[in-house]
């Protein structure tokens, strides 16, 4: 009897704890608790790539891509590769897939624009765009190296030599990038842009520029939309388990009100 008395005590303290992780971790009721698509319901889409041998880098920025993309919806929304050549997304808590479809099925939007806002460049017209590091005098310094194709080199010669000293935003689907400063005109067709904290910082960027021009297609194999019935079930079972555990644990604490019979059908004992 003992030792079902200290399981049925173990099993309130660690209720009791688990009470105090949700209040250390500031969840005052269950609504504040980050649920997945499995528990709030969502919208699940698979993407295939067109292409019949995408290659790692494409599938890459197609993700991070889709990433960025979906941070609008959930700041829970998962991307992740299936695969070699499909790439799943889970949004938690959103309920029109047809909107959402609609939304990342359009191509991003990346350009170049000068101080006062005029487009210099598009991101069709970058060859390439890659993160790397240079030596400076002994220091480490992460870059993002760029080439162009050869309209794009034409009209970043002309941009650069109109500019310099003065700023070129980088903007992906309306948002600020980069913002560095023309030190000279850029007649190679080739650039580097310096200035990265790291070299995780220099591949973002990289990978932002290069999914502005980015050439894998994606075709929808499968949406849904996932009811949160099912989850809600699973916490309330849950809750239910943890309340039955709670009785069970106050109920075998209270040694001096349970009967012989009791007790001996708790300790396996007749």
């Amino acid at each position: 009897m003992k030792s079902q008395r200290g399981k049925g005590l173990l099993g309130l303290f660690a209720i009791l704890i688990c009470l105090a992780v949700c209040g250390f971790f500031g969840y005052d009721t269950m609504d504040d608790i980050k649920l997945g698509l499995d528990l709030a319901g969502g919208v699940s889409i698979t993407y295939q790539a067109k292409e019949e041998n995408p290659s790692a880098e494409d599938m890459s920025d197609t993700i991070y891509k889709l990433q960025q993309r979906v941070q609008n919806y959930s700041t829970e929304a998962e991307v992740y590769q299936e695969g070699d050549n499909r790439i799943n997304v889970d949004i938690p808590g959103v309920s029109d897939a047809n909107a959402i479809l609609e939304e990342l099925g359009k191509p991003g939007s990346l350009v170049f624009t000068d101080e006062e806002g005029n487009v210099i460049l598009t991101g069709d017209q970058v060859a390439s765009a890659k993160a790397g590091i240079v030596d400076n005098n002994g220091q480490q310094e992460f870059v993002v190296s760029l080439s162009f194709t050869e309209d794009g080199a034409v009209d970043f010669a002309e941009a650069t030599s109109a500019n310099v000293g003065k700023h070129i935003a980088i903007i992906y689907d309306g948002e600020l990038y980069s913002y560095p400063v023309v030190n000279q005109a850029i007649t190679g067709g080739e650039c580097s842009i310096e200035g990265m904290g790291s070299y995780e910082e220099a591949e973002n960027l990289a990978a932002t520029i290069r999914i502005g021009s980015l050439s894998l297609e994606l075709e929808e194999l499968r949406s849904n939309v996932v009811g949160a019935k099912l989850g809600q079930e699973a916490i309330n079972t849950s809750l239910q388990a943890a309340l039955i555990g709670l009785q069970t644990a106050t109920f075998c604490g209270q040694q001096g009100r349970i009967s012989r019979p009791v007790r001996a059908i708790l300790s396996g004992q007749f």
